[in-house]
């Protein structure tokens, strides 16, 4: 899902799958990157994730991984000093 987020609004991840690995015990699945509209060819059936529709800013903050991402519950920092997060930059001197 973090692909899809990062490559922008409108993609979505389609899971085939799941299929045996070659050992007999393990599950592998199968991830592709889809363009909303777009019909990929798909070798296995599976289930299509549709990234939910975000603003640009509950985006970045969803992809610096805070816990306040939605618009309606986010704060102008995550309280750590020296997060990292690009959308915190600047809030603590």
């Amino acid at each position: 899902m973090r692909l899809a987020l990062e490559a922008g609004p409108g993609v979505d991840v389609w899971r085939g799958g799941p299929f045996a690995g070659d050992d007999g015990w393990s599950l592998h699945y199968e991830f592709k990157l889809v363009k909303r509209g777009e019909r990929p060819e798909l070798r296995l059936p599976g289930v299509m994730f549709v990234q939910p529709e975000l603003t640009e800013g509950e985006r970045i903050r969803l992809l610096d991984n805070r816990h306040d991402w939605r618009e309606d519950r986010w704060e102008d920092y995550c309280g750590v000093p020296d997060c990292g997060h690009s959308s915190c930059e600047g809030h603590f001197l």
